[in-house]
């Protein structure tokens, strides 16, 4: 800032220092100091004549200057201040109606912040004021979390906590906090209530479960009596017809086969009643699918005409699955297919290749079991049929859900025990159907290749 006097007014053009000496004259004084400690102008400060009538010496000026410029950086103080506590009364207020609780400690793990919405959540009343006490006054793991996140920079997102002591599931979430210097000052913590979210999902769980078990009574009643209904007719005529041989093999065939059918129902329904538990090795991905055609073909359609087409773009392609669990889940999918075909010989091309893009949607299940974020290779199997078809909605919706079925007989288990072999070894399974030009199912697998 540059001193103004009448003697430095003259030294400028006329019309400036006319200016100045009105502006000047307004404030009844001889010398103008601004007040600019760093540079900025916040305010000036006019001086009238001495009292004795002499002019102020260079000197004088200086000290003045000085002293002017002490002002200046206490004023600035005083707005900096002003500005921090502003700041710190919106900060309080925002954390007094925050709906989620806020804590944060310093290095000395002390507790420096405790919303009343933290306070409320954890039973706290007992300690009006938090700030100041030790971490281990929060409930455990709380405070747990709070120590390894500032000390070992672990950080916590929307992790889902059971606090024993104040029983309440809590979503909670941790970060480091750091000063101008980036150095670690201390760990701060905000969390939700999730206990009446965790209450829905539960009756909404128990709900789902009553309403599989009033499913599976229903089916499986339905067709028990559709298995022991014709057992039960030719049961009554035995007496009579004991002795006919044409008698005796229709009888001998309809028990078996109906024997059968209830003892894959009841396989169906065991492997919901257990976890799946694998036991992986490398297989060869054609002998798989030649392996699950011939015992399909031999156990189930033993008078169809099935006509099989496998194609691999390379023979050697191996997969690292369960051997039995992965026939199991082809073994539905080409019964689906085989069973599709109402009248005439069935056609099944199957084939494989190796890809390394999976479908955009991937289930749950499928994206834990894909550990590593690193691309993979997976092989690709398109089982084709040449049935009718299923409706758009069917495929989009449907054809998963248990209990869903297109045929007039059957639970429908098949598909949803193949989709869950599946993910559980980390693939996926989509399906590709056009009404009147058969159903394609896409099935994805993880690669399997010899360690170098």
């Amino acid at each position: 800032g540059t001193v103004i006097t009448r003697e430095r007014i003259l030294q400028t053009d006329f019309k400036t220092a006319y200016e100045i000496k009105q502006e000047m004259k307004l404030i009844r004084s001889n010398v103008v100091i601004p007040l600019s400690p760093q540079g900025e102008l916040i305010g000036i400060l006019g001086l009238g004549p001495k009292i004795t009538g002499d002019k102020m010496s260079p000197g004088e000026i200086k000290q003045v200057f000085l002293f002017c410029h002490q002002v200046g950086l206490g004023i600035q103080n005083i707005l900096f201040y002003q500005e921090m506590c502003y700041q710190k009364k919106y900060i309080e207020n925002l954390l007094k109606d925050a709906t989620s609780g806020v804590i944060s400690v310093d290095t000395e793990q002390k507790i420096t912040t405790c919303n009343p919405r933290a306070q409320k959540m954890l039973n706290l009343d007992e300690y009006p004021n938090l700030t100041g006490k030790d971490i281990r006054k929060l409930p455990s793991p709380l405070g747990d979390l709070l120590f390894e996140t500032l000390t070992q920079g672990t950080l916590y997102e929307r992790k889902e906590v059971y606090v024993p002591a104040i029983k309440r599931w809590l979503g909670v979430s941790t970060s480091q906090v750091k000063n101008a210097k980036g150095e670690v000052s201390g760990s701060m913590m905000i969390f939700t209530d999730l206990t009446p979210i965790k209450y829905l999902q539960e009756e909404k769980e128990k709900a789902q479960k009553r309403n599989f078990l009033a499913q599976v009574a229903v089916r499986f009643s339905h067709e028990l009596r559709n298995s022991l209904v014709p057992i039960k007719s030719l049961a009554e005529l035995l007496p009579s017809k004991y002795l006919d041989e044409e008698f005796q093999k229709r009888l001998f065939s309809v028990v078996t086969k109906e024997i059968e059918r209830i003892d894959n129902l009841i396989e169906r329904l065991v492997f919901f009643s257990q976890p799946l538990h694998l036991d992986k090795a490398a297989e060869s991905l054609p002998s798989l699918i030649t392996e699950t055609l011939e015992k399909i073909k031999k156990k189930r359609f033993r008078n169809r005409e099935i006509q099989s087409n496998i194609s691999c773009k390379q023979e050697s392609l191996q997969v690292y699955v369960d051997k039995k669990a992965i026939i199991e889940a082809f073994g539905h999918i080409v019964s689906n297919s085989i069973e599709a075909v109402a009248e005439g010989a069935v056609k099944i091309d199957i084939s494989c290749e190796v890809t390394d893009k999976l479908p955009e949607t991937l289930s749950v299940r499928t994206r834990k079991k894909i550990v590593s974020q690193e691309p993979a290779e997976y092989v690709k199997i398109e089982i084709k049929d040449n049935g009718p078809g299923l409706p758009g909605k069917d495929v989009d919706n449907n054809i998963y859900d248990p209990f869903f079925t297109t045929k007039n007989r059957g639970v429908g288990l098949g598909l949803t025990i193949s989709q869950s072999i599946i993910e559980e070894h980390g693939g996926s399974i989509v399906p590709l159907s056009e009404q009147g030009k058969g159903t394609t199912m896409v099935v994805y697998l993880p690669r399997y290749r010899l360690p170098l």
